[in-house]
């Protein structure tokens, strides 16, 4: 069992919710799309391996499973929030495609620093060792974050609450 697998983090925008088989349908269709799939190093995958992907997830002690509906930068904030207050983590690490310049910029703005670049898989690292002046910061940027109880709604498969 996993620490957060009942947890709900409510932002200002955003609400992180755990990743659960509800929500595969929706982030199947979403993984159809090839954009996406490259702006996340994504095989496409058939909707019985997404089922399986979520259950590994869900299973795997090690990985927190939120699912954002919102905005990027405070999704990440969030996690990473949960992820120094609760787990004790104090070092971040980001691969993302060197296309990629969005989420490139959206993590450099948050304190990540460039470690390296891969030509042959044409994606950057970037790293964030939580200091304690890190620590302060990123938990004044979510400070309005609550977290709460999450209870799965029991919907008939494919239909999420919105």
């Amino acid at each position: 069992m996993k620490i957060n697998q009942n947890t709900v983090l409510q932002g200002k925008r955003v609400t992180l919710v755990p990743y659960t088989s509800a929500h595969v349908p929706r982030y199947h269709e979403w993984m159809q799309s090839e954009e996406l799939q490259r702006l996340t190093a994504s095989e496409p995958l058939s909707l019985e391996q997404e089922y399986e992907m979520q259950r590994s997830w869900r299973d795997d002690a090690d990985k927190p499973s939120y699912r954002g509906r919102g905005f990027g930068k405070e999704a990440t904030l969030m996690m990473m929030s949960y992820g120094v207050r609760n787990l004790g983590i104090t070092k971040f690490e980001a691969k993302i495609g060197q296309e990629n310049e969005a989420s490139i910029c959206m993590f450099k703005k948050l304190h990540f620093k460039e470690v390296a670049v891969n030509s042959v898989f044409q994606e950057v690292t970037l790293r964030l060792d939580v200091s304690d002046q890190e620590r302060r910061w990123l938990l004044e940027q979510t400070n309005h974050m609550e977290e709460k109880s999450y209870v799965e709604l029991k919907l008939p498969a494919g239909v999420l609450e919105t």
